[in-house]
């Protein structure tokens, strides 16, 4: 009950949120300068996926998973530390797994070699910081899946920008032109979750929530007035939630987790149950209730120990 969801082997429970991403404010993600094969004129062009379709090969503008995914676990790293919860950047050195010349990483390959899975497990949960556990560390998978948000109504603009000098107040570099993604540009988002305690989904959702107040932004040039999104239409599916008297049940899967209860009037297509509109935004609010309902003890209790290994 207090370790099996760290595990991959076993899908235990898969929820999936859904969105349409709207650009409030010009978006650049962009891929430095113009690359041999020209898609554009601007020096800085946004990031671009080459594809064949209706027998034409074209250039579309995709905003990359890789790049809503740093941007989010940057963003619940800041909500984590908020709560003084210890939490790691997962980059490099910096990521529990390979601090202190990866020792847990040297001492979990340990385990499984001498096929101690459960140890193994019982190891990453006293020992990952719950950003590790969610997103993953070099060594270690990670428990949500970020898919590359795909046009749906896209538009670009270019701007001329320059460089100042910060000593001599002139020009140090341009005027240079660069793009972005035109505000009121859609796209489509989908995060994939997979193992995930109801807290660690709320984090997830308060994390979201605060790319739609504005208090977290997406891309390059967020201090020059770019970044804002907004999303809309949410759609969550869930797998593996429990029937309870009439309503579903997502339960605990720990001993500091919570139940979510929700009731659907929505669909279900072979037992995965689909959520829209108001159920949607409610079970999103019950998900970032739980993670802000943490008691001080719980808080505790989810900080990672140091690890000490006796041979």
């Amino acid at each position: 009950m207090t370790h099996h969801w760290i595990g991959h082997e076993v899908i235990l429970r898969e929820v999936v949120f859904e969105a349409k991403l709207k650009c409030e404010e010009p978006l650049r993600i962009g891929v430095g300068r113009a690359s041999a094969r020209l898609t554009t004129l601007a020096d800085l062009p946004v990031f671009r996926v080459g594809m064949w379709k209706d027998g034409e090969y074209v250039d579309e503008i995709w905003l990359p998973g890789s790049s809503i995914k740093g941007a989010l676990r940057a963003t619940t790293e800041r909500l984590a530390r908020q709560r003084e919860l210890k939490v790691c950047s997962g980059l490099g050195k910096d990521s529990c797994m390979s601090r202190d010349d990866a020792k847990l990483e040297k001492y979990i390959d340990d385990l499984i070699s001498k096929g101690n899975i459960e140890l193994a497990k019982e190891k990453l949960r006293d020992h990952l910081c719950l950003q590790c556990k969610i997103y993953g560390s070099p060594t270690f998978q990670s428990h949500v899946r970020v898919l590359d948000a795909r046009p749906i109504r896209v538009s670009v603009g270019t701007k001329y920008g320059v460089a100042i000098g910060r000593r001599r107040g002139t020009v140090e570099v341009g005027p240079f032109q660069l793009e972005y993604v035109s505000p009121g540009s859609v796209f489509s988002f989908r995060l994939e979750t997979f193992n995930l305690p109801n807290y660690a989904l709320g984090l997830l959702v308060a994390g979201l929530k605060e790319f739609q107040s504005g208090r977290a932004r997406l891309g390059g040039f967020k201090s020059r007035g770019f970044g804002r999104v907004s999303f809309s239409e949410w759609r969550i599916t869930v797998a593996g939630a429990e029937s309870q008297e009439g309503a579903f049940l997502l339960p605990r899967f720990d001993d500091i987790d919570s139940d979510v209860a929700f009731k659907t009037a929505s669909s279900m297509e072979g037992g995965v149950l689909i959520l829209e509109g108001d159920e949607a935004l409610d079970l999103l609010d019950k998900l970032a209730n739980v993670w802000l309902s943490l008691s001080e003890e719980a808080i505790k209790a989810l900080q990672p120990k140091e690890l000490e290994v006796t041979t």
